[in-house]
């Protein structure tokens, strides 16, 4: 699946401020687990596809079967942010 999910540059879109809670490699390099959404813990079952743009780093993930999010970490002011719900 790409990441060219979008009509238009989904760096163009709203992106809404989430908690996520990450598992930190060897390396240093952040990768989510779990992320709230309205006061709801969901565990990330699965990343789909991640990728680095100037605006941070992506991570297209699979929190249930039917529902997918889109979630961006700008490292430099360390946030996370999450554009949609997708899916198929």
């Amino acid at each position: 699946m790409s990441h060219k999910l979008f009509s238009t540059d989904p760096t163009a879109q709203t992106w809404h401020a989430v908690k996520v809670t990450c598992h930190h490699g060897y390396r240093g390099e952040e990768r989510p687990q779990a992320v709230w959404l309205a006061n709801s813990h969901h565990h990330i079952q699965q990343i789909l596809k991640t990728w680095r743009e100037p605006e941070g780093e992506f991570f297209l993930v699979e929190i249930n079967e039917t529902r997918r999010l889109l979630l961006r970490h700008r490292i430099d002011q360390d946030d996370w942010m999450c554009l949609a719900n997708l899916s198929d």
